[in-house]
């Protein structure tokens, strides 16, 4: 299956989380691109780490948001999160050790979850904000 396939799949009309989402999407293009390739190594190998790092910052930027809104559920989206961090830093050590070889299906998961994640929790996280800033749009005018 072509990368074509989830270039706009995660857009949110959210920009902060877009723009995560279109970074992170850029990594796994680019590790997808260098696994079809036959590159593994320490140029794939940074990339993961590379990926890893952005993921976290991904997370940790959304948890910051939901914390400011006090989102009702913070925590099962917060887990979420750890579920993704988690997979992303095995695939990393996986590569390092050369434990396993990744594969396109590997990143085709990432990628999945990705768009689960988007559509389920990032959606109503940014409806909810959305309309807490449209209630106190309402309240302070």
């Amino acid at each position: 299956m072509s990368l074509a396939y989830w270039r706009d799949i995660c857009i949110l009309h959210f920009p902060e989380i877009d723009d995560e989402h279109a970074e992170l999407l850029s990594i796994l293009k680019a590790i997808y691109q260098d696994i079809q390739s036959g590159e593994d190594g320490q140029p794939l190998q940074a990339k993961l780490h590379h990926l890893f790092h952005v993921a976290l910052n991904h997370c940790e930027s959304e948890e910051r948001l939901m914390e400011s809104y006090h989102y009702p559920d913070s925590q099962d989206h917060a887990d979420a999160h750890e579920e993704l961090l988690n997979t992303v830093l095995n695939l990393r050590l996986k590569a390092e050790e050369q434990q396993e070889k990744l594969t396109l299906d590997m990143i085709h998961d990432i990628l999945a979850w990705l768009n689960r994640h988007s559509w389920d929790y990032d959606l109503r996280l940014v409806q909810f904000i959305q309309q807490r800033q449209q209630r106190e749009t309402l309240l302070f005018n």
